[in-house]
């Protein structure tokens, strides 16, 4: 017979203490929706059933005591760190559910200089981890929007990306070592080495499960050189987004690797500022990074490119686009900011990734924009309505 509410409730503050068991209804409707329904979060309509409790969690033993409990009664778990999801992953869509919050767990385990290896728990924010290797003048090189906001463990969970994957990869290029715990309670554990000559690397059954099969609660990432004299930022304007598709291509096939590699349209482009420099044109940006012969033979390259475009591109002034990156990222402020504006225009949007090769990716381009256009006419008069492609390899 499946538990009650109350009865779900006691027995896991029975197992973990019941300071360590949320059932504050405030806290359970922020917790029944991701930022996939921000807008009905915003104006406070919670249609999804309440989870019966938000447990925190602050060890591998205290998510393994909680998911074998919740394994051997039926009982639906969500895991949940920072938050910042939006595929609504984070939903509790059944009813009864816990959320098992890793937030609490944000030791920094330990900093290896030597092996350029950092292990965090899964509650760590990126940007205290990335704060915190700066000072040894290393980075993690992991940059996603989310990045003041977001933390280890999700990262993993969702196969993250950031803005400098063109050159360090994605979060799966970055992994090292993991811990997580599976359903019936079972802590398990890749050490951290370089590379696996058998069989398959399990650190890619966990990495991107979106939670749907395991708890992850630890990680060991890749740690880089960080020599940020050395950026070199490059930005053409040109007219249209066939040609930027054309030029990121040739750029990338002759085994280039800037560190960002963006194409902005002119709609896209101008909510970012750039018509004071390129007004109804297409933006398209580069950054070279690491030791200096590094970056100086790939700004070289890429101007060596960029000579066979000089009838369709001009080149615009590199301070400009240093100071709009500095200021990307979503923080706190910035999301504050999005909410005052739903608020007052009830207007909203999302990130959508698109992955496609280079014989097709114009197409898609054109094709979603097409159809946005004439199936959806009333966008006429909304903003962002624009793509940027953003290069991953």
């Amino acid at each position: 017979m499946a538990l009650s509410r109350d009865q779900i409730v006691d027995k896991i503050s029975n197992i973990i203490g019941p300071n360590n068991v949320v059932t504050d209804e405030e806290v359970l409707k922020e917790n029944s929706h991701d930022r996939y329904r921000k807008y009905e979060t915003l104006m406070g309509l919670y249609r999804l059933p309440l989870p019966a409790a938000v447990v925190k969690v602050h060890s591998a033993k205290d998510v393994s005591l909680v998911l074998a409990f919740c394994n051997e009664h039926k009982i639906n778990v969500v895991p949940r760190t920072g938050g910042t999801a939006t595929e609504g992953g984070l939903e509790t869509i059944v009813e009864n559910s816990i959320v098992i919050d890793g937030s609490e767990m944000s030791k920094i385990i330990e900093i290896n200089e030597t092996d350029m290896i950092a292990t965090v728990q899964c509650g760590t924010p990126l940007q205290v981890l990335e704060d915190e290797v700066r000072k040894l003048g290393l980075t993690t090189a992991h940059s996603p929007q989310s990045k003041p906001i977001a933390h280890m463990g999700g990262l993993v969970a969702t196969r993250s990306i950031g803005q400098f994957s063109t050159l360090y990869g994605g979060i799966e290029d970055m992994l090292v070592g993991i811990e997580a715990v599976f359903p019936d309670g079972h802590i398990a554990k890749v050490k951290n080495v370089p590379r696996r000559a058998c069989g398959p690397d399990i650190r890619h059954v966990v990495m991107g499960n979106e939670g749907a099969l395991c708890f992850i609660t630890e990680v060991s990432v890749k740690l880089f050189k960080y020599i940020p004299e050395n950026n070199q930022f490059l930005s053409y304007r040109l007219d249209d987004m066939k040609t930027g598709f054309e030029i990121l291509r040739e750029v990338m096939v002759n085994g280039y690797r800037p560190s960002i590699a963006r194409l902005y349209d002119a709609e896209d482009g101008s909510q970012h500022g750039f018509d004071q420099f390129a007004l109804n044109q297409c933006v398209l940006i580069f950054m070279a990074e690491g030791p200096k012969p590094l970056a100086d033979a790939t700004v070289s390259g890429i101007e060596e490119i960029m000579q066979g475009y000089k009838e369709e591109c001009t080149q615009v002034d590199s301070k400009i686009i240093e100071t709009w990156f500095s200021n990307l990222n979503w923080g706190p402020d910035k999301i504050e900011a999005e909410r005052e504006v739903m608020k007052q225009h009830h207007h909203m949007g999302f990130t959508t990734e698109v992955s496609g090769n280079w014989s097709i990716i114009y197409d898609i381009y054109e094709n979603t924009l097409n159809r946005i256009r004439e199936e959806y006419p009333r966008l006429k008069d909304v903003t962002m309505l624009g793509g940027t492609p953003h290069i991953a390899t």
